[in-house]
């Protein structure tokens, strides 16, 4: 049976396509060949050790791309292969150094430059892990130095994280080293303000200490307390010493009599003029009777000259008109909400005074939170974070909500892959 010519070439075009694709999904890690210029034996001795790479003979390979570099000390694609074998070997900080000088001798070569990424975001996952944070701060802020501008958000989110995770430790031990310590290595940022704030309360508690100390009685070098002497002592008296007179007479004292309070003149007038009260005539009133009650008849007061008379008060009968009931107010628009969806619950993702990574960092907003929606600028969110105050917060680690939305757990979103400053990566 003959295959169709238009088959054949459909055939053909399908493995073209799928070989291309196979290569360009394996980007290229070493080189295979030296620079034009090397000597023939440096030629022959690149060979040998690129094949002893080639068969995972790591030990060997290492040994024969020392020889090479003692010959060829610029050589860019020694020390890259020689890097590589190293990270092979999880031999991560010499793999660094050797990518770091290939990188210098050659900073803009696609294939150094994404060893040298993968190298340092390995050697941070590695650090992270044994809680050596302060090492992974500084391979993240080098990852920031080469990587494209549009990654550099992804690496300062990650250097923010384990800031946060730092400033955690230096929480639990609360002493004021740490805090000025901590505020020496990171000055800026949320933690910065936070470790300020906590480093004057136990500044003013040591402080108190000392002078309640200094304010105790003080003690000599042999450890008994000063005597202090009290005010106003007298010496005493021994009275069988002093020669009395037996000729001077003994006076006894008189009692003195206290004379009561003098009467105010006003109050003494008011009395003797107050006329004297008339005894009423009381009836008598027979055993086992009642006497019958009279009934008191408030005097009407007459108003003063000038005054209007008051008016008389409503009786219990007089109904009251109740209050007028207030129509509900029409209530206002829903607006579009910002959930802040972050990788890892523990973290905070900073809000920035402005829609830039450079710009001061306001406050920071869990994993869940959500905040009202003011505006957005590209890749920025603009919240009102707090009554009145608003922030840009990035739009890759939050979510816009309709209006009317359910509020839901949001679902976490995991870090993007770094977009290394060479193709392919």
């Amino acid at each position: 049976m003959k295959i169709p010519y238009t088959t054949k070439l459909g055939l053909v075009f399908t493995l073209i396509l799928s070989i291309l694709g196979g290569c360009a999904s394996v980007p290229q890690r070493v080189f295979k060949a030296p620079a034009p210029a090397v000597t023939r034996a440096s030629k022959a001795l690149f060979e040998d050790a690129f094949e002893a790479q080639e068969k995972g003979k790591y030990r060997k390979a290492i040994s024969l791309w020392k020889q090479f570099l003692n010959a060829e000390p610029d050589s860019v694609q020694g020390h890259n292969n020689l890097g590589m074998v190293f990270y092979a070997e999880d031999r991560l900080s010499e793999s660094i150094n050797e990518l770091e000088t290939a990188w210098k001798l050659a900073p803009k070569n696609d294939i150094v430059l994404r060893n040298l990424s993968r190298s340092l975001q390995f050697q941070v996952a590695l650090l992270k892990e044994n809680r050596e944070y302060e090492r992974a701060i500084r391979h993240l802020q080098r990852l920031q130095e080469i990587s494209k501008p549009e990654d550099f958000q992804k690496v300062q989110f990650m250097v923010e994280e384990l800031e946060d995770r730092i400033y955690e430790q230096v929480q639990n031990a609360n002493t004021v080293e740490k805090y000025r310590w901590y505020l020496k290595q990171y000055p800026t940022g949320i933690n910065a303000e936070k470790a300020r704030k906590k480093l004057a309360v136990l500044q003013d508690r040591q402080s108190s200490l000392i002078q309640s100390f200094e304010d105790r009685e003080q003690v000599d070098n042999s450890g008994v307390l000063e005597s202090i002497p009290e005010e106003d002592s007298f010496d005493s008296v021994d009275i069988s010493e002093e020669d009395v007179s037996a000729s001077q007479p003994v006076i006894a004292e008189e009692p003195v009599m206290e004379e009561p309070p003098a009467t105010p003149e006003a109050d003494r007038t008011s009395i003797e003029e107050s006329p004297v009260m008339e005894e009423e005539a009381v009836g008598e009133v027979k055993q086992g009777t009642m006497p019958e009650p009279v009934a008191q008849v408030p005097a009407e007061v007459e108003p003063e000259k000038g005054q209007q008379a008051p008016d008389e008060e409503p009786s219990e009968l007089t109904e009251i008109e109740p209050a007028p009931i207030k129509e509900p107010e029409a209530r206002a628009p829903k607006k579009y909400q910002v959930v802040i969806t972050l990788d890892n619950p523990d973290s905070s993702l900073r809000v920035r005074a402005e829609p830039n990574t450079k710009s001061p960092v306001l406050t920071g907003l869990k994993h869940g939170q959500m905040r009202s929606y003011v505006e957005e600028n590209k890749g920025w969110f603009k919240i009102e974070y707090a009554p009145g105050k608003s922030g840009w917060v990035s739009k890759k680690f939050s979510r816009k909500l309709e209006p009317g939305t359910k509020k839901t757990e949001p679902q976490a979103q995991g870090f993007p892959a770094i977009r290394l400053a060479a193709a392919g990566s």
